[in-house]
């Protein structure tokens, strides 16, 4: 914190220093915590939003890879025309897209 020093030169009784606070200073120091505060508490959310998005895009990877086995079970034990083949994967897309 910064200060000024004050000489007290019209007291005959005291003569000395008084240390005045600068008050300009102590308003910038808070303003510029309550802004890091801030900037933090966001940092913060950002990073939680993240970590959750990779956890949905996990759990997506792993429902396509059960469909995808699905899939090719159904497609080893009959061998589907091409038509069957495009209404399987268009059903997958759309249940894809629902979650």
């Amino acid at each position: 914190m910064s200060s000024a020093n004050v000489t007290d030169n019209d007291s005959e009784s005291c003569s000395g220093t008084v240390v005045v606070p600068n008050v300009a200073a102590a308003d910038e120091h808070d303003e510029s915590s309550a802004e890091d505060q801030l900037l933090f508490l966001k940092l913060s959310e950002l990073e939680k939003r993240v970590l959750e998005a990779e956890t949905r895009a996990v759990e997506a990877e792993g429902k396509v890879r059960v469909m995808e086995e699905r899939l090719q079970a159904e497609w080893t034990t009959h061998q589907p025309d091409q038509a069957e083949k495009e209404q399987a994967i268009s059903k997958l897309a759309t249940q894809v897209e629902e979650q």
